[in-house]
């Protein structure tokens, strides 16, 4: 539902509720000490105001926006005609209920232009000039006749000054509020902006910071083939192609990953494989550029999973933790451990180095995005390996002392594999 469409429906509910409300008044006032007569004419009158109602609300489907407006406009001044003629047949002057010009007016302020609204405000004035311009000529006011015209005109006075005060105070406040929803609008709008500028800065810091291990091998690859002076031997030469191959692959999977179409699902993808088979093939084929040795330690019972776990998550994990590591070891020969354990719930893979450790104040801030010790990182490696724990329901840990080394342990709910 449109905002107009919104002004309308309220306009219906605040007419159906001053029609109950005049019934009352006009049932009740024969009861009410002091109370003028009612004009029969005043019953047919109220009848018609509320079919007139009725007819609103049919016609209200079929009204398109273009004149929403304008039919607001026409019912409110039929209102305050009716008003008028209302307090005409009861009392005019002496009617307490003129104070009614004032919620029409409110309402009008609420829901129309500047222009219709100053419109409806004139046509309200001068129903009231048309209630307070009669002089009664019940003898209840004849010892004070000569001052009672002065009394009306002060009654008309107040009552539009009433009218216009509150009214364009209302107005003011509702072009005020309309204001600060436009900005409000607009600031949301630059934020979202802002949220996905950084969203995908933080996307391409990523896969910028997984892509270093393949972009490695490929470099230490073509170096050790393209060596003409000490050509490597066929075997070695295979076994470097196979590797190029491999991150190559690694490569276009990133960068699948953070391309905006949606491509189908490979099955090789949904298949289950070995874990500790892949796990293994991934960090020989990390290590190998590197020349070190990494043990890999079993604790737990053969494990069925999907290979695109392994592929797209555990592999980016691993290449992070061991690029930790072998930068905390400054890439001599010192320890670097795997250990893959289970509970009946979770499963754990852990990364222990030997190197130079964290210091308490590093290990509490290691998780947060863009926080790095090294002068070239990105700050990402640890806070993606946190969001991709989370994404199984698990969690990293690190165990850490200066001078001994750390472990990073990460942890994956089963049944979400």
């Amino acid at each position: 539902m449109s905002v107009t469409d919104e002004k309308l429906k309220n306009l219906i509910w605040l007419r159906w509720i001053a029609f109950v409300a005049i019934l009352l008044v006009l049932s009740g006032a024969r009861w009410i000490a002091g109370v003028f007569p009612i004009n029969p004419i005043s019953f047919w009158m109220t009848a018609a105001y509320g079919f007139s109602n009725l007819l609103l609300v049919v016609v209200s489907k079929k009204i398109t926006h273009r004149f929403m407006d304008l039919i607001l406009l026409v019912v409110l001044l039929l209102d305050t005609a009716f008003l008028t003629a209302l307090l005409e047949l009861n009392g005019g002057s002496n009617n307490p209920f003129s104070i009614l010009f004032l919620a029409i007016a409110s309402v009008g302020a609420l829901l129309l232009s500047s222009r219709s609204m100053m419109l409806l405000i004139l046509t309200s004035l001068i129903g009231l000039w048309i209630v307070y311009s009669e002089v009664p000529r019940s003898t209840e006011h004849m010892h004070h006749m000569a001052s009672y015209p002065f009394h009306l005109k002060g009654m008309w006075l107040a009552n539009s000054l009433g009218v216009l005060l509150v009214c364009g105070w209302i107005h003011y406040l509702r072009r005020m509020n309309e204001r600060m929803a436009t900005r409000h609008e607009k600031t949301q709008k630059i934020l979202a902006d802002i949220e996905r500028v950084e969203s995908m800065g933080r996307v391409v810091a990523q896969a910028a910071h997984q892509m270093n291990t393949p972009l490695g091998t490929l470099q230490l690859g073509l170096s050790e083939i393209g060596d003409k002076q000490n050509p490597v031997p066929p075997v070695e030469h295979d076994r470097w192609i196979t590797d190029m191959q491999h991150a190559v692959d690694q490569i276009t999977n990133i960068i699948s990953r953070i391309r905006p179409e949606l491509k189908p699902t490979d099955e090789s993808d949904t298949e289950s494989v070995d874990f500790d088979g892949l796990i293994k093939e991934w960090v020989s084929h990390w290590a190998k550029p590197r020349k070190i040795d990494i043990t890999v330690e079993c604790h737990h019972q053969p494990f069925q999973v999907s290979a695109m776990f392994v592929t797209e998550d555990v592999g980016g994990v691993l290449t992070s933790l061991l690029d930790n590591a072998f930068d905390a070891i400054n890439g001599g020969q010192a320890r670097i451990g795997i250990q893959i354990s289970e509970t009946n719930e979770f499963l754990e893979v852990s990364v222990d180095d030997s190197g130079m450790g964290m210091d308490d104040e590093t290990r509490k801030h290691a998780l947060d995005p863009l926080f790095t010790t090294k002068s070239k990182g990105t700050g990402l490696g640890l806070y993606v390996c946190h969001q991709v724990a989370r994404k199984y329901d698990g969690e990293v840990r690190i165990e850490s002392e200066l001078g001994k080394g750390t472990r990073v342990s990460i942890t994956f709910r089963k049944d979400k594999l």
